[in-house]
Formats: C-alpha cells, structure tokens, sequence
C-alpha cells in the first residue's frame, strides 16, 4: 500500500512515524523520481492549502527558504528494512558559505545490533552532479559541487537503505523497531540538520532527551507497504497511490 503525505512547518521526526498493521491491499513498491524547482514550488503550495487564516498568518514570514523534502520509500517486512530515495532542496540561511550539507541518520546512530552497517548510503547528487558522501555514526555529509552561497538554494539527492532493529533493542527505545507485525519508523528519514553561522549541529544523539531539533520543513512522502499493512501517520493523505506531485 502507498500513501501520500504532504505536511508542512514541522520536524521531520514528528511527522513521520509509521505504524504499519491492519490490512489493506498493495500497489507494489514505488519507482524512483526526479524533484525540479517546479516539483518542489508545488509540494509548498500543495502543503500551504492545508492551513487556516489563522495558520497562515503565523506562517508568513517564517517559512522563508525553508527546506524542501521529496522522498519515495518503501518497506520491505522479509528483510526487515526501509529503503527509498530522498530529494532536498536546502537554501543556505547560515549568512556564509557552505561546501557541504549534513544530515542526521537516525538508523545508523543506534544500529540494530546485528548488522555492523546498518545504513547504505548511495547514489549522491548535488545539483544534478556526483557528489561525495560519508556517513560517521549517525552524521551524514553529502559535498556541493561549487558549494552554496549565503541566501542561495541547493538540491541534494541521494538513495539509503536503512536495516529496522527489533524492538527491545538498547538504544532504539522503540522509537524506530519492529515486533509482532508492527513496524514504528520514528526518525526513518535523514534530516537536515540546523546550522548557526556555519556550523552544523553534529553533537551526538541523547539517549535520555529529546532528538527532534531540526529546523521547520516542508515534506512531501510515500511510502509503500506490503500487502496486509497499513500506514499510520501524520499529514494529510492525498492519494491511495503515489502518481507525483501536482
């Protein structure tokens, strides 16, 4: 089963747990896509019609050069994995120069136990360009060809795929673990992460806090599941399959 979200100025870690159970049928595992500059307009305005006067108002203004994320994934419950393709449009607020934009990959900080690689990271882009990307713990940098200068906007792609620890795992928490026929995806997508005068925000994960500090966003996802699941989530649901934005 697909179901597409589109939910606008909120943390990624928020909006995006998954409980998958129930039953519905499927529509297969989607296929991969390319995000433009139009792509991304359309994901803002789609979002921008879910919200009142009232939420407009405190809105405006705030949402200014806010990112962009476009991401097709799926899950697949034999190998106990969520995998997809994730597309960004990052505009540089830092008042300097950026060569690089770093992520936080919530799935390869706490492992699963197992698997001494718990996340692939491939096929990075920068721009339309090969870029080079490393992943350190639970810190992913992906280069910019030419960097970004201040005020100016960057598209980062890349594909990963992420193993799902069983729940009871130490340092899952539950928050991203699978059991009995239930898969919980908190923190599943690579975020951003906030930057201060140009310097990321790298400090480790606290196990005995709240990780959810990423800027406000704007996030456009489908997810697909096997047959016999069902997606719970956030967000407003605008189709029972993914067939693009617009």
């Amino acid at each position: 089963m697909r179901i597409k979200r589109k939910v606008a100025f909120t943390a990624a870690t928020l909006v995006l747990l998954f409980c998958l159970s129930a039953s519905l049928p499927g529509c297969g595992a989607p296929g991969p896509r390319s995000s433009g500059a139009t792509d991304f307009a359309a994901i803002k305005r789609e979002a921008g019609k879910y919200l009142n006067a009232s939420g407009r108002q405190m809105a405006r203004g705030k949402t200014d050069g806010a990112s962009v994320y476009s991401i097709t994934a799926s899950v697949d419950t034999k190998l106990k994995t969520v995998s997809g393709r994730e597309e960004v449009q990052y505009t540089n607020r830092s008042g300097t120069a950026l060569s690089e934009v770093v992520f936080r990959v919530y799935a390869s900080g706490i492992g699963t136990g197992q698997d001494e690689k718990p996340v692939n990271i491939m096929q990075a882009t920068a721009n339309g360009k090969q870029a080079r990307e490393s992943l350190d713990g639970s810190i992913l940098k992906v280069t910019v060809p030419g960097g970004i200068a201040p005020a100016a906007s960057a598209v980062v792609s890349f594909s990963f795929a992420e193993s799902v620890p069983p729940a009871g795992h130490e340092k899952s928490g539950g928050l991203y673990a699978y059991a009995a026929g239930t898969y919980d995806l908190g923190n599943f997508l690579p975020t951003v992460v906030r930057n201060a005068s140009g310097s990321w925000d790298t400090r480790p994960i606290p196990w005995d806090g709240d990780i959810n500090y990423f800027d406000c966003s704007y996030y456009s996802v489908s997810l697909a599941a096997p047959a016999g699941y069902s997606v719970a989530a956030t967000g407003v649901e605008s189709s029972p399959c993914w067939r693009g934005v617009g």
